[in-house]
């Protein structure tokens, strides 16, 4: 397989998915005689160039029964164990509310991986990340990978010299497992500062390979032709924002309150630091 392909998707026909009659949501991949003798494959190949045009049009499907539809009609069936119209052996059945629930949970996981890096508070960014971390956990339960296993020695074509390495590496067997795949790899390289990976910028809500955008200090990739809005939109939001003093405990407006040196999202009232630094120092004396 190419290095630039990710993963092809297959069908067993070339006519549209449709609603299987007399089943709510259901949905009916159709297939022709020669699809049933297995000798038709219609494949749809994602390389990397392709990736986030992908996740754009998976998160933006909205509720549409005709966007769930055209995306089935081209990627397939959801999991490796999704009846396809022919395998006998394979019970499930891909319904619309599994795409939009597909859509829904991607949304989901990529405003809390937002919010894990702008939020002002510590509970809201463990928050962010317990929430992020449970729908990332569901989908990866559910993934499906093929492991392949390749020896390498010094001279292949004899055994008996032994293998220098083995390389092992893990393929996705669906298209469901791909898909959250490139999402884990998106959170991660949110997390680890990654360049190398995609992003959703915060703004206009679209993935792109972080080459074609503006890394921030948070970790946050924005569209150049954003950076300067969304910054603005930041600035206006932090003056809004409550923070909670780390001495009395009690929230207020950024403009009250001043930021711990050293210290990320952090922040005290002055007067509850003299207070604080006067009570020590009282112990002090009494000691």
């Amino acid at each position: 397989m190419n290095n630039d392909v990710l993963f092809v998707c297959k069908r067993h026909s070339n006519l549209p998915v449709s609603l299987e009659e007399g089943m709510t949501g259901v949905l009916h991949f159709p297939v022709d005689s020669e699809g049933r003798n297995l000798t038709t494959i219609k494949e749809t190949v994602i390389k990397r160039a392709d990736v986030a045009s992908l996740l754009d049009q998976i998160s933006t499907i909205d509720d549409s029964i005709e966007d769930v539809l055209a995306m089935a009609s081209k990627y397939g069936t959801l999991s490796f164990d999704s009846f396809d119209g022919v395998s006998a052996d394979k019970k499930k059945l891909d319904s619309v509310t599994d795409w939009l629930t597909l859509s829904s949970d991607i949304n989901k996981v990529m405003d809390f991986s937002d919010n894990a890096r702008i939020s002002a508070s510590y509970d809201e960014i463990k928050d962010a990340k317990i929430r992020m971390t449970l729908v990332l956990n569901k989908y990866l339960s559910m993934s499906s990978y093929r492991v392949n296993v390749y020896l390498s020695g010094k001279n292949p074509s004899n055994v008996e010299e032994g293998f220098s390495q083995i390389f092992e590496y893990t393929q996705p067997r669906d298209f469901i497992s791909f898909v959250w795949r490139i999402v884990l790899d998106i959170v991660m390289s949110a997390e680890n500062n990654d360049s190398n990976s995609w992003a959703r910028c915060p703004y206009c809500k679209k993935f792109d390979l972080k080459d074609n955008m503006h890394i921030m200090k948070s970790g946050l990739a924005v569209h150049h032709e954003h950076y300067r809005a969304w910054y603005e939109k930041q600035k206006r939001a932090e003056g809004k924002r409550n923070y909670k003093c780390v001495y009395c405990g009690k929230r207020d407006s950024l403009k009250n309150m001043n930021k711990m040196e050293n210290k990320t999202n952090m922040y005290y009232h002055e007067k509850c630091l003299k207070e604080h630094e006067s009570n020590n120092k009282g112990q002090t004396s009494s000691d």
